[in-house]
């Protein structure tokens, strides 16, 4: 008997056969999806600053790094005490990563706060990839706050007149006059803005976002 006639007096079986084996491995691959998909988790990855900010997802907190949730819609609220709050919407699909990142600006001193709070400011540089018009500005700022910084004190002398006047830049973030995070004291004879402005971008910086303390002395400076 040839193949031909076999195929012929076997054709039902042959078929029958032919569903059963096709039924049984799709049924199989369609279990072992079902299966996959109920195994895979989901995970929220949060990332905010201040790092002490309590982060809510419809009023339920989640820790800073890998938290394991469950798909669906959230009102998330980041929010922390002297903080101005923020609050949105997430929907957090199985098995996609999802993230809540962001920062909340401080009441008072706005994003000039995190120049002060060094753990939050390394997740301010976490963030430096995003975007963010205002975070570049703050970091770029926060470079040339901490460059006038490590160079104090900073000596100038300039010219007025007939007279050399001479000025010394000294940190004054310690003074009892100081009310912003970062103060600069200048001190010296006939001293003015321009003079402590002349000092300092003689340096290669500049004074944005330092309050200058000038305290006028009719010595020498060497004496301080």
């Amino acid at each position: 008997m040839n193949l031909g006639d076999f195929l012929d007096k076997h054709s039902k079986s042959v078929v029958i056969l032919l569903f059963v084996v096709i039924a049984i491995c799709f049924g199989g691959t369609l279990v072992l999806g079902v299966f996959n998909y109920q195994e895979q988790k989901t995970y929220l990855s949060v990332m905010v600053a201040p790092v002490f900010a309590r982060v809510t997802l419809n009023d339920q907190e989640y820790q800073m790094g890998l938290n394991e949730i469950e798909p669906g819609k959230y009102q998330v609220k980041i929010s922390a005490d002297g903080f101005i709050s923020k609050e949105f919407t997430l929907e957090v699909k199985h098995g996609e990563p999802a993230a809540v990142s962001g920062y909340l600006m401080h009441a008072s001193e706005g994003i000039n706060y995190y120049a002060r709070d060094a753990k939050s400011l390394s997740v301010l540089r976490a963030m430096s990839a995003t975007n963010d018009e205002q975070l570049a500005k703050f970091l770029d700022d926060y470079s040339n706050l901490m460059g006038i910084k490590n160079s104090l004190p900073m000596d100038a002398s300039f010219s007025k007149g007939n007279q050399e006047i001479r000025v010394t830049v000294k940190d004054g973030s310690r003074d009892p006059r100081c009310k912003m995070a970062f103060c600069l004291i200048a001190v010296g004879e006939d001293i003015n803005p321009g003079a402590v402005e002349f000092a300092v971008s003689s340096a290669g910086f500049d004074l944005k976002n330092y309050e200058v303390i000038y305290d006028y002395v009719k010595e020498e400076i060497d004496e301080y």
